[in-house]
């Protein structure tokens, strides 16, 4: 299982209003959690909101394992 941040770069063709023409994923960091993690990590990422979930709704539910400090540290440093 992975748990990782990053962004999501959208381009929209404007003569089709619905599709989007380009499309650039940006992985900052990527986690790899053991399975020993899972009933942790899972119960919590099948709540949040797919496929995008906004920081503030993921910090408020994160659970506290050590192994994501890194993530919650980093979008902290984003977001402020």
């Amino acid at each position: 299982m992975c748990v990782g941040l990053g962004s999501y770069n959208w381009s929209f063709d404007h003569q089709q209003k619905i599709l989007a023409d380009h499309l650039i994923i940006t992985i900052e960091q990527m986690i790899l959690l053991s399975p020993d993690c899972y009933d942790q990590i899972f119960p919590w990422v099948t709540k949040l909101p797919y496929p995008m979930c906004g920081a503030v709704e993921m910090f408020q539910t994160m659970p506290g394992l050590a192994l994501l400090h890194s993530i919650s540290d980093q979008m902290t440093y984003k977001i402020t």
